[in-house]
């Protein structure tokens, strides 16, 4: 049995304690949006969120998790800007379309969402590039990390609107290993639920509309 702990959407808000005070676990997800927002200029944003990010590496590679798995999200500029695509330092991995196995789960990282306001890894919606971009998830992965949710999984927005991918909901049930899949994004949707068959579901998001961080990190364990 193996023991994850999954995060999204933190917004900047977690000072080193609480990053510290994380869950007990043997692998730490991250889904998205952690890095904080600075200005509306995007490459400003990049530049800054660099700055974080190379500072907060280090703190990662600290906790006691046996790896950290790390995706970006919409509010993510620097990894979309300067095209990370797979990264890897000490147990600290990023992944963008990239698969990773480890205790004999495969993980999956998956940061596009349909497209939300003018933000990063938007793709148009019910769009080909979208079904091609979900076509690549291999189908022998066990652990999917995207930052969006499927359509009505996890998806309504303060407005009440369902803002789910339809064609993740409809792609999902072709993953037949799929065990587990954490998400983010819609900050109102956090808990979780089954979709596809046997599959945990979960919005994982930390901050809530007003972003603060209010809702406490998911664990999961998971039978290899």
């Amino acid at each position: 049995m193996t023991k994850i702990v999954a995060v999204s959407d933190v917004h900047g808000k977690y000072a080193p304690e609480d990053w510290i005070k994380l869950p007990p676990g043997d692998i730490l997800l991250i889904a998205g949006d952690f890095l904080a927002n600075y200005s509306s200029i995007r490459s400003k944003d990049a530049i800054l969120q660099k700055v974080e990010w190379e500072g907060l590496v280090p703190l990662l590679n600290s906790l006691p998790y046996e790896r950290v798995f790390v995706i970006a999200g919409n509010h993510e500029f620097l990894f979309e800007s300067y095209q990370y695509k797979y990264f890897q330092q000490g147990k600290v991995f990023y992944l963008e379309g990239q698969q990773i196995s480890y205790k004999g789960l495969s993980f999956y990282g998956f940061p596009w969402q349909p497209r939300f306001y003018d933000w990063a890894f938007n793709i148009p919606r019910n769009s080909k590039e979208m079904q091609e971009l979900l076509n690549k998830i291999p189908k022998d992965t066990d652990v999917l990390i995207s930052h969006g949710p499927p359509f009505g999984y996890g998806d309504i927005s303060s407005r009440n609107e369902r803002c789910g991918c339809e064609l993740m909901a409809e792609h999902l049930p072709n993953l037949k290993k799929l065990k587990l899949h954490v998400y983010g994004h819609i900050h109102p949707s956090y808990g979780r639920c089954e979709f596809p068959k046997g599959c945990i579901s979960a919005n994982v998001s930390v901050c809530n509309e007003r972003y603060q961080p209010v809702n406490a990190p998911q664990v999961f364990s998971i039978e290899v």
